[in-house]
Parts: structure tokens; C-alpha cells; sequence
């Protein structure tokens, strides 16, 4: 029983570009046309798919914009909150000291006395709910691409 590789296979190899003989078992057969496959036609899209595009489009459009700004929104609410409870537990107390800035300063200047942890808690938990929010729009925006496709029943998106 002959062993071969596979002509398709083969022809990804440097050394059988530059051979001018075919390998032991390989046989003339070759078909060029299986090494070297022209490009699918492209499928034509009908009305529908055209009006299911842009539908799509203005769903995907609204449900992102719509999720960015909740996100911005919920997330400087989220961030705020958090530097006001530092502020709170960590800026406050050192007005008691006796040694420390005066009630006046810490009102004041409020974020120069939270600290950088309470920055950078207050800038981590700003961003995941940003993140969250633009996650749940993806998702979102995704179910109802697909919802679009079932009530114009159009094939689903393909990438």
C-alpha cells in the first residue's frame, strides 16, 4: 500500500513549489481546479434583506447609544458615591485629630483628603458599571438583530 500526501496539502510546502517532479505516489492527477478554488459567487440580497439591514442598523444604533449613556450616567453616579464614602470614612476622621486639617480644608478641597484609593475604588467602580452597561447593550442589541430576522424570516446574520 502506497503512502502520499494529499496534492492540497502538499502545495503549501516550499520544497514542492520548487520541485519540478511530482512526489513518489503523488501520480499526474492533480486537479487543478480543487488546488486553486475560485472565490463563491457573492448571493444576491433581496428587498428584504435590505430593508432587514437597515432595520438592524438603527436597533443596533439605538439600543448602543442608549446603553452608553446609561452607563456614563450610572457610572459617574456610581463613582461620586464611592468618593463620597471615602470622603466620609477616611477624609472626615481626620478633622478630630488634633494634629490634622481643620473642618474648613477637608470641605474645601474634599478630593485631596479621600486619597488615592479612594480615586482610584471610585474610578474602578465607575468603569465596570460603564462596562456594564455597554455589555448588556451588546447583548441586547444582538437579541433583537435576531428578533429582526425572525419576523422578516431572513437567514440569520453570517459574522
Amino acid at each position: 500500500m502506497k503512502v502520499a500526501l494529499n496534492p492540497i496539502v502538499s502545495q503549501n510546502f516550499k520544497s514542492y513549489k520548487s520541485a519540478s517532479l511530482p512526489f513518489k505516489g503523488e501520480g499526474e492527477a492533480v486537479n487543478k481546479e480543487a488546488v486553486n478554488p475560485e472565490k463563491p459567487a457573492k448571493k444576491k440580497t433581496s428587498f428584504k434583506d435590505g430593508i432587514a439591514d437597515v432595520w438592524k442598523f438603527f436597533s443596533v444604533s439605538g439600543n448602543m447609544i442608549s446603553a452608553s449613556f446609561k452607563g456614563l450616567i450610572s457610572g459617574t453616579l456610581t463613582a461620586g458615591g464611592l468618593l463620597a464614602t471615602a470622603w466620609l470614612f477616611r477624609a472626615l476622621p481626620k478633622a478630630f485629630e488634633k494634629n490634622g486639617p481643620t473642618m474648613a480644608e477637608i470641605i474645601k478641597k474634599p478630593l485631596k483628603h479621600v486619597g488615592l484609593s479612594g480615586k482610584i475604588i471610585a474610578g474602578i467602580g465607575g468603569a465596570g458599571v460603564l462596562a456594564y452597561h455597554l455589555i448588556a447593550g451588546k447583548l441586547k442589541a444582538n437579541q433583537d438583530t435576531a428578533d429582526i430576522d425572525h419576523k422578516l424570516k431572513v437567514g440569520h446574520r453570517q459574522g
